[in-house]
Parts: C-alpha cells; sequence; structure tokens
C-alpha cells in the first residue's frame, strides 16, 4: 500500500502532482490579521516524516468537516511552499499560568528557545 504513495521526504515546491498519506497528529485553527483563520496541522507519514500544513482561510469551511485530529488522511494536488518558520530547540519552558486578557482567563505557557543555526 505505501508504494502508491509519496513519502513527506520526496515532497519538492515545484510540482502540485503529490499524493501523500498522512496521519494528523495534531490540528488547531490560528488566526492573523494577514491570513484571517487558518486550519494549521502537524501531519505524519508511514516513514515516520513530518510536515507542517495549512488550509487557507478560503477553503476553511470546506475541508474541516473532514480534518480530525488522530485519524489518517489522503492529501492530493496540493503545492508546498517554503517555511520561514523559526527552527530552534526548547530549552526551558514554564509552568501553565492563568492570565486574565481581554476580560477573560487564558492558559499561557513560556518558552525559551536555543537557535540552531
Amino acid at each position: 500500500m505505501a508504494a502508491n504513495f509519496d513519502q513527506v521526504s520526496e515532497l519538492e515546491p515545484f510540482k502540485m502532482m503529490w499524493k501523500i498519506r498522512v496521519k494528523i497528529i495534531r490540528l488547531w485553527r490560528q488566526y492573523s490579521a494577514k491570513g484571517g483563520e487558518t486550519i494549521e496541522m502537524a501531519l505524519l507519514d508511514y516513514s515516520g516524516d513530518k510536515i507542517h500544513a495549512t488550509v487557507k482561510k478560503v477553503l476553511v469551511s470546506h475541508f474541516e468537516p473532514f480534518l480530525k485530529e488522530g485519524e489518517s488522511r489522503i492529501f492530493q494536488t496540493f503545492s508546498l511552499t517554503h517555511s520561514s518558520d523559526i527552527i530552534g530547540q526548547v530549552v526551558e519552558v514554564s509552568d501553565v499560568e492563568i492570565v486574565f486578557i481581554n476580560g477573560k482567563n487564558t492558559e499561557r505557557i513560556s518558552c525559551v528557545l536555543r537557535n540552531e543555526e
């Protein structure tokens, strides 16, 4: 079965005709002023390789019913973009704090990252 699917490690940004089978190991909604509300996912393929995926604002209502954390899905015909995320090592994590923000209690964790470059 694995031979019918591309591996995450094989993905390249110049091509759109990919077919991967992955497990959604983490799923969350995110809001930014630039991109609006998106669905963010951490995906894991059968080889153990991981990749981050984003469902853009205009497609959230279409794809949301089909995306559940812990379930496997097949994704095909998609594009890749170069990530500008900061890559580092977490060296310290605080305990969960309850802080009052915008009129409600919110959980917060502070992290210290070490640059890996």
